[in-house]
């Protein structure tokens, strides 16, 4: 099966190699190394008049979720990635090279983009929980971002045109979703994290055990334990004080 449309080797004729360092650089917004700092940054020093801690943490438990949605659903398709990429390693000089390779490259399957999945569902929870300036603008900021993102792994060869757009409506698809079930619940940030593990679970079941579904699975049932135990901390203090 092709999902190529020829965009790649459109973009390729036009583009000096050293854009590819460049966009190896961007695409690290919607990279799990990256919002998982932004996360764990945003939570340390949250305030409750811009973003509270509970929806932040009910953020990180969906990002979980969704990477293991678009784990499961690399290796239930298996679709392999374009065969050409924008530069190789070897055109950079010294330490650009493994730079490049970190950050400029990928492997296992293609469709969807787990970056897209990822950029769209952080900075579109972001944009509809913080309170920073209108809704208009950080919904502005949040769609450039990801499309910045998609762009580059297109431009980098590492992702056909119809992946990203895949990942990215996948990802809008499960944030509407989960964000709406989830406003239901008292606890979203513990419900979030159930479902990332449930979700990590099934992603298990279909990859088998690979360094990543372990890590995926292991970070929910972390998450999900952490935050059983805010709330049997905050049911004893309720009951002491009582």
């Amino acid at each position: 099966m092709s999902r190529g449309i020829g965009a790649f080797d459109a973009i390729e004729s036009v583009l000096p190699d050293a854009v590819a360092l460049l966009a190896a650089l961007a695409t690290q917004l919607g990279d799990v190394w990256f919002v998982g700092v932004l996360l764990v940054g945003l939570h340390w020093y949250a305030d409750d008049e811009v973003v509270d801690r509970n929806a932040v943490a009910t953020i990180a438990g969906l990002t979980i979720g969704a990477l293991g949605l678009a784990f499961a659903l690399k290796y239930a398709f298996t679709l392999p990635r374009p065969p050409t990429r924008l530069a190789r390693p070897d055109q950079f000089p010294g330490l650009l090279q493994p730079l490049y390779v970190a950050t400029g490259t990928a492997s296992s399957y293609g469709f969807p983009s787990g970056h897209a999945v990822t950029s769209t569902v952080v900075y579109g929870l972001l944009a509809q929980r913080l309170s920073v300036r209108t809704r208009r603008w950080r919904y502005g900021v949040a769609a450039a971002i990801v499309t910045l993102v998609c762009a580059t792994r297109v431009v980098l060869g590492v992702h056909y045109l119809v992946d990203v757009v895949a990942g990215a409506t996948l990802g809008a698809a499960y944030v509407a979703g989960t964000w709406y079930a989830l406003s239901a619940v008292d606890d979203a940030a513990t419900a979030a994290f159930g479902v990332a593990t449930g979700i990590s679970a099934v992603a298990l079941a279909v990859i088998g055990v690979t360094p990543d579904s372990v890590a995926l699975l292991g970070t929910a049932f972390v998450g999900l334990a952490w935050r059983l135990g805010i709330r049997r901390r905050d049911a004893a203090s309720a009951s002491a004080s009582s």
